[in-house]
């Protein structure tokens, strides 16, 4: 016989002379390190192996269920939700009280958009069953709130505030302010050194004038700038 764990070949049929593993462990060991590898499908070969040895261990059914559950989830078939619900209702068969079972049937459902048929089954087993009812009225309420999110999503604030707006037009605009205070602070103290003959006049009026025209031209490209930037975010919403 092969080890699962350390494929190495047993002497004998239970423990295995190289990890020191019996068959159960070694098939639990294994199956545990490929779920929290996320490599649940295989992890579900490896536990469904050891509850052939074991059917009654409740902790290697909640695993097997779990894995289950997250592979019909990912997978979305009818066939794979019937096997994790299987397995899910199994376990909590055994052990009602596993709260995150009932947890992950919500969600399987949810999945599968059969939520109200989950909700109508708590609802029969709370009027039929005396000692479940308190734990079913509790999970009929989840499955409630998980309806009412559905088909209520909460609002989502797409405007933006007057501040919010500020520090737009800010960012985009910010090159624009920039060049304008340090062009006018070089134009003045340019002008301030300068004496009263009609050349460094000329010389400052067109430094004044080439300031203008740059700063139109800055003004083009920042509102061409803030258009490209706010059409992106349109498109992006639709």
């Amino acid at each position: 016989m092969i080890c699962p764990q350390c494929k190495n070949e047993k002497l004998d049929e239970d423990i295995c002379h190289e990890c020191g593993l019996s068959e159960k462990e070694a098939l639990k060991s294994v199956a545990d390190t490929l779920q929290r590898e996320g490599r649940t499908a295989l992890a579900i070969e490896f536990y469904q192996k050891y509850l052939l040895l074991d059917p009654d261990s409740i902790e290697v059914l909640r695993k097997k269920s779990s894995c289950l559950c997250l592979e019909a989830m990912g997978r979305g078939t009818v066939s794979m939700f019937d096997a994790a619900n299987e397995a899910l209702m199994q376990t909590l068969h055994k052990e009602w009280g596993w709260e995150k079972g009932h947890q992950f049937r919500v969600d399987l459902f949810s999945r599968f958009g059969k939520l109200a048929d989950l909700r109508e089954e708590y609802e029969n087993i709370a009027r039929q069953d005396a000692p479940r009812k308190e734990s079913c009225e509790d999970i009929v309420k989840i499955i409630k709130l998980t309806e009412k999110f559905k088909n209520e999503p909460p609002a989502v604030l797409t405007e933006l505030n007057q501040e919010d707006k500020l520090f737009a037009v800010l960012k985009n605009f910010w090159p624009l302010f920039v060049g304008a205070m340090i062009g006018w602070v070089a134009i003045e103290v340019t002008a301030s050194f300068v004496s009263d003959d009609k050349n460094n006049k000329l010389i400052v009026f067109l430094l004044r004038g080439f300031l203008g025209f740059s700063l139109l031209g800055l003004l083009v490209m920042n509102v061409l700038s803030y258009r490209k930037n706010k059409d992106q975010k349109n498109m992006g919403k639709k």
